[in-house]
This record gives structure tokens, C-alpha cells and sequence, in this order.
């Protein structure tokens, strides 16, 4: 949330275009929301009435004070980023981030290693197309396993990302 802040169109340290790689990020920093109309901005009485759940009440009011908490552990470091702004920048990487316990891992060197091996595997008559198959589809099953499978069931931490195209597709900017 904090680099969004940074990249926001009314930051005066903001440039049009990233200075590591080039990219133009205005169209979908502008097809972003400017507020938002979530429990957490409604008064305690408007949660109450309109959220008619005890249960989510507090879990709205846990999570405005884990947010009033962060943004204390932060503010220091960023002293011109006033509370709502950072709610702001929260909002927004939630409700657009994409999250993944294996974000990253894939690799086609794997693949691409495996098919050279089959092609010589067959081309130098050491086995059938069928017996190369088999060991290619060993080599993808382990592979599905290792990096989608074994992490959702065993590995805790989970990756955030934001995708501005795939965003761009996903949400109506009105």
C-alpha cells in the first residue's frame, strides 16, 4: 500500500515514467479509485445497522485497529502520508492483489530440458516415443506438485501481487 502512495498521480515525486524500466503507469493509477465506501470508513452505530452481524462488526473493528496500528509502525518513515491515504493505498492492494503461495516459481528451463532429452532419447533409438512420454510425464507431474500443490498444502507464506493489465481488465474504474 505504501508504493502505491508513492505512485499516485498527486505525488509531486512522481514521474510519468518508472526510472527502472520505462513504464508508463498513469492510465492505470487514474482508472484507480480515489475512495472507497467500506465498513471500515462507516461510523460504529452504521457497522451496527447495516453490517447486522456481531461477528463481522468486530472483525471490521479488529482490522481498524490493526490498520490504526500499522500505520503508526510507518508514519515515521513517511511523514506527509496522512492516515486516510494509507487506508487508501490498503484498500486498493487488497482488493486488487492476487495471492499465491508459489507466485514466481515457474520455470520452462525445466520443460525445455525435458524435451531435449526426449528428442535425443528417441532420436538416438534408446527407447520408444511411448517410454518417452512416460518420463516426460513424470518430469511435469513432479513438477505440478513441487510448485502448486506441496505449497498450498504445506507452506504458509503467501506472495501478494498486483497486475496493472490484468486489473485493468478485472475492475470498472467508476
Amino acid at each position: 500500500s505504501l508504493y502505491l502512495h508513492m505512485l499516485k498521480p498527486t505525488d509531486k515525486n512522481n514521474e510519468k515514467e518508472d526510472s527502472n524500466n520505462g513504464l508508463d503507469r498513469t492510465p492505470w493509477l487514474q482508472s484507480l479509485p480515489t475512495q472507497y465506501d467500506t465498513p471500515l470508513h462507516w461510523t460504529e452505530s452504521q457497522r451496527t445497522e447495516w453490517l447486522q452481524y456481531d461477528a463481522m462488526v468486530q472483525a471490521v473493528n479488529r482490522q481498524d485497529t490493526a490498520w490504526k496500528q500499522y500505520y503508526q509502525t510507518v508514519s515515521g518513515a513517511f511523514p506527509t502520508l496522512s492516515y486516510d491515504e494509507f487506508c487508501w493505498g490498503c484498500e486498493t492492494a487488497r482488493s486488487r492483489a492476487f495471492s499465491s503461495s508459489s507466485a514466481g516459481r515457474f520455470d520452462a528451463k525445466i520443460y525445455a530440458f525435458t524435451l531435449l532429452l526426449i528428442a535425443a532419447y528417441v532420436g538416438l533409438g534408446l527407447g520408444s516415443l511411448e517410454q518417452a512420454a512416460n518420463g516426460a510425464g513424470v518430469v511435469v507431474s513432479a513438477t505440478i506438485l513441487k510448485d502448486f500443490v506441496w505449497p498450498k498444502l504445506f507452506d504458509k507464506k503467501k506472495v501478494y501481487v498486483i497486475c496493472p493489465v490484468i486489473d485493468m481488465a478485472n475492475h470498472n474504474s467508476s
